[in-house]
């Protein structure tokens, strides 16, 4: 079985998989060529936002995956490690939204409408005052 064969897609209440860990190795099985200080970034980000939508960085790290294959998985720019980064950044304080999630439905809605990923990013930063 090849490391690709061997991660899930998909990380249950019982996995014993690190969230950053797999998200870490799905980018490396999708031929993202990771350094130290990137696997880095990835561990923080998730531990972010974790603390700002105040949930599990299990249900994060699924829902960024969702995320992105309900967007476009074959594109490569909107990938799950950068969507997390990306709208924790537009939901800086925990309570200003429902959760992860909730966001990420709102950005999807958005992209669908026809706005380009700065567009929907802005208009999140809008609503939840974030951005300057």
């Amino acid at each position: 079985m090849t490391r690709a064969q061997a991660q899930p897609s998909w990380l249950d209440a019982m996995s014993e998989i690190e969230p950053a860990s797999w998200l870490i190795a799905r980018e490396a099985n999708a031929g993202r060529a990771l350094k130290a200080e990137d696997a880095a970034k990835i561990r923080q980000s998730i531990a972010t936002a974790a603390k700002v939508f105040q949930e599990d960085p299990r249900m994060i790290a699924n829902r960024a995956v969702q995320l992105e294959a309900m967007l476009d998985p074959t594109d490569g720019r909107e990938t799950a490690v950068g969507l997390i980064a990306v709208l924790t950044d537009v939901v800086r304080e925990p309570g200003k939204v429902e959760g992860f999630g909730a966001i990420g439905q709102q950005y999807y809605n958005l992209r669908k409408t026809g706005l380009s990923e700065r567009d929907a990013l802005n208009d999140l930063s809008r609503r939840y005052g974030s951005r300057g």
